[in-house]
């Protein structure tokens, strides 16, 4: 599998993987105060809209009862006016009695579709399911995480904290196994560690608070540690190479290297359980500025630093995939661009696996 073909992969990967995040996304955008399920609306409410609620049910019962009496004290006169009509023999008060009770007539009609009005509302509010929502106080203790889901200001990444990690070798097809201008250059993967402290983050939430964009600043530092007893020397070309010397017995040898890290990550987060806690993941690209390199080895008991720049990569560019469970990450990094810059060095591509153990 060539370079291409790889990033090819990597880039569908990526857009799958942004798919997914959206429709997790639109999953869980519903608004928090209305449901339906098959047409039937469920209605959340907390307290103080529970209360509310009560309140207007108290109103719309007194005036129902203010309605029914209202309309039996109208029947009443009604039945006392036509009562006066069978006695009352002059037409004219006849003809007025009969219009008095016609307008009564009508006033009660009135009042008993303000009745049917009243007594739907009331209806409605009685087949309303609520559902009580406790305070978040009352399900989040003062150590747990501090995640809400439905709070807009609680969007963290997951980039500060300190992490360490194993480094590897990688060749240009992505394997393992080293190309042959660097086969002396085989790694004791034991004592070959990058060591990451990442005091800087600043989190953008994008459009909900488990989805967001991470940014900061760290440092990096890397140690590989050769099993061969090799040196790091400039050729006459100024390429460095691995030279071995029969006379030369190394203990120790390593190359170290520091950088300057700022990362652009994407993450998303899912609460998992009743306290919200969240399972994290995360991909994007970690760029660094090289601060610093050199050679440490131990001779016969003879310990020897030597800084340069050993034609190491001034900037490196790596691709991240990062997975955790609150304040744990796993990790994975590789490095798109060369450890050595192009044509100084063997080519070489670092790889790390490892574990942020301390969120900041």
């Amino acid at each position: 599998m060539n370079k291409n073909t790889f990033f090819r992969i990597i880039g569908a990967n990526l857009l799958i993987f942004m798919f997914l995040t959206v429709n997790i996304m639109i999953s869980y955008s519903q608004q928090k105060d209305t449901i339906r399920i098959k047409n039937k609306k469920i209605i959340i409410i907390d307290e103080e809209q529970n209360a509310a609620n009560d309140e207007q049910k108290a109103r719309l019962d007194s005036g129902k009862v203010n309605f029914e009496r209202t309309i039996d004290s109208l029947k009443i006169s009604i039945k006392v006016f036509e009562d006066k009509v069978e006695i009352t023999t002059d037409s004219a008060t006849r003809i007025d009695i009969s219009k008095g009770i016609a307008e009564m007539e009508k006033q009660i009609a009135a009042l008993e579709k303000g009745l049917e009005s009243i007594e739907e509302e009331m209806a409605d509010i009685e087949t309303e399911i609520e559902i009580k929502v406790p305070k978040q106080e009352d399900n989040m203790d003062k150590d747990d995480f501090d995640f809400k889901w439905h709070d807009p200001k609680k969007f963290k990444g997951h980039w500060s904290g300190f992490a360490m990690g194993q480094n590897l070798f990688m060749s240009q097809d992505f394997n393992f196994n080293l190309p042959e201008s660097a086969d002396l250059l085989e790694l004791n993967t034991t004592s070959s560690l990058q060591f990451d402290l990442n005091p800087i983050q600043y989190s953008i939430m994008m459009g909900s608070p488990n989805l967001g964009i991470v940014t900061g600043m760290g440092f990096t530092w890397h140690k590989f540690s050769f099993d061969n007893d090799v040196i790091l020397e400039r050729n006459g070309e100024g390429v460095i190479v691995p030279a071995v010397y029969e006379e030369t017995h190394y203990s120790k040898n390593s190359l170290h290297a520091t950088y300057l890290t700022v990362p652009l990550l994407l993450e998303f987060s899912i609460p998992l359980g009743e306290k919200n806690r969240p399972l994290h993941f995360g991909t994007g690209l970690i760029g660094g500025i090289k601060i610093g390199s050199k050679v440490k080895t131990i001779e016969d008991g003879q310990k020897l630093k030597v800084k340069g720049d050993y034609q190491l990569n001034p900037f490196k560019y790596s691709a991240t995939l990062r997975i955790g469970y609150r304040g744990l990450t796993l990790f994975a990094d590789y490095s798109i661009s060369t450890l050595f810059e192009k044509n100084k060095g063997p080519e070489l591509y670092p790889f790390t696996l490892g574990i942020q153990l301390i969120s900041l």
